[in-house]
């Protein structure tokens, strides 16, 4: 394991190592603009007042803390972004030793959500590490709650402080993990004990309590592109489920095929009917043909539950966005190698080469946009400080 880990960690700086170059792009300058005006008095003020923003006060205290090391040198942040990120991947391979016990599954599923360009956003993005930060939180949250299953004596109560610790100090870093304490829940009832069951009670606190805390912080509060439409919710969970495992298996540019086909269901409602129907009766023949294996496989389920709870936030909005994705991938990069078990040996080998060379050659396209719009960020302030300063007296510029 240490070697692979080893790999891992070489692997993620290789990859991901030129968005060090990256300069601010869009949300970045508020967050170095908050960052700049916020002093050591203010820290309390991060956990009691959001200001109408959101609820987020470890990301604040990151910016805080990160601007005074890096001040204005991008890198600094992207390194950060990169370290999480591997250690995430870590993570997935760890969890995936301890819930599906084969070797093979988490090597493969951890290279394959290494490389995953559906993670664009939350490496290449400096504003990403708070989605990147909360999940690192998460999951190593749930891989020390799975040693706590196993352990027996004193040691195991230790392990259960940390990971009730690191699972809420992910809500603190993101809202989006909203739903992981669920995913402690289905690790109990999946491989616990009966007698722990207790257990995933203060987990699931944890989900009452941080809503009261944003509500009394004055968050932002869910609306608009935040908000749910009722009406449409079952159609908008159907559509962005699949829309989030197209997104991990093929990149972020499915999203453009994604919003094509929900104009295409507005305007042919016959035939788009049609084509559901039949693959219903595809999904629902192949649920009838392997129910019984996929009843009795503990894995199998829990990574279905990482699924849908890490996107319990997202999946009733009326977009998708890859960064909500990102631990959702985790979970359909092991059921994918999981699946590929079932074939032939060579034909899983070719089928998860072809989906790291998508993934790697979707990875290369959106760093190209990326440095696009570095440069076009850059270029902006070059000219405006070249323009217009020294300032004269009493001069405001609004961009």
């Amino acid at each position: 394991p240490l070697l692979f880990i080893g790999l891992i960690t070489v692997a993620g700086f290789v990859i991901f190592g030129s968005s060090t170059k990256l300069y601010f792009v869009a949300d970045d300058f508020t967050w170095i603009r908050w960052a700049a005006t916020t002093y050591i008095k203010d820290i309390p003020g991060f956990f009691t007042d959001a200001t109408g923003f959101f609820y987020r006060p470890l990301s604040k205290l990151y910016f805080m803390t990160a601007y005074s090391l890096f001040w204005f040198k991008p890198g600094g942040y992207h390194l950060v972004n990169i370290i999480l990120h591997v250690v995430s991947t870590v993570l997935v391979y760890l969890i995936v030793r301890q819930t599906v016990k084969k070797t093979i599954v988490a090597v493969g599923s951890s290279l394959l959500f290494l490389v995953m360009a559906i993670h664009h956003e939350n490496v290449f993005w400096i504003s990403g590490i708070s989605s990147l930060a909360g999940a690192s939180s998460a999951l190593l949250s749930i891989y020390v709650f799975l040693r706590f299953i196993e352990a027996r004596g004193w040691i195991r109560w230790v392990f259960f402080m940390f990971s009730y610790v690191f699972m809420g100090t992910s809500l603190l870093w993101y809202e989006g993990m909203l739903g992981m304490p669920m995913v402690i829940a289905a690790s109990v009832l999946l491989f616990g004990m009966k007698r722990d069951r207790w257990i995933l009670l203060p987990y699931l606190f944890l989900i009452p309590l941080y809503w009261w805390l944003r509500t009394w912080a004055n968050a932002l509060t869910p609306e608009g592109n935040y908000g749910i439409n009722f009406v449409a919710l079952p159609f908008n969970i159907v559509g962005n489920g699949f829309g989030y495992i197209a997104m991990s298996l093929f990149g972020p540019h499915v999203a453009d095929t994604f919003w094509n086909l929900r104009e295409l269901v507005k305007t042919h409602p016959v035939p788009t009917a049609i084509i559901v129907g039949t693959l219903m009766v595809c999904i629902v023949g192949t649920w009838r043909r392997y129910r019984v294996s996929v009843m009795r496989n503990g894995p199998v389920w829990f990574w279905i539950s990482v699924f849908i709870f890490s996107l319990v936030p997202y999946l009733g909005l009326g977009n998708i966005a890859e960064r909500y994705g990102y631990i959702a991938s985790s979970a359909v990069a092991v059921l994918t190698v999981f699946g590929l078990l079932r074939v032939r040996k060579i034909a899983a080998v070719v089928v998860l080469v072809v989906l790291v060379w998508i993934n790697w050659r979707e990875l290369g396209v959106v760093r190209h946009e990326w440095e696009q719009a570095s440069v076009i960020s850059q270029n902006i302030l070059d000219t405006s400080r070249k323009l217009y300063f020294p300032l004269e007296e009493q001069t405001n510029i609004i961009i």
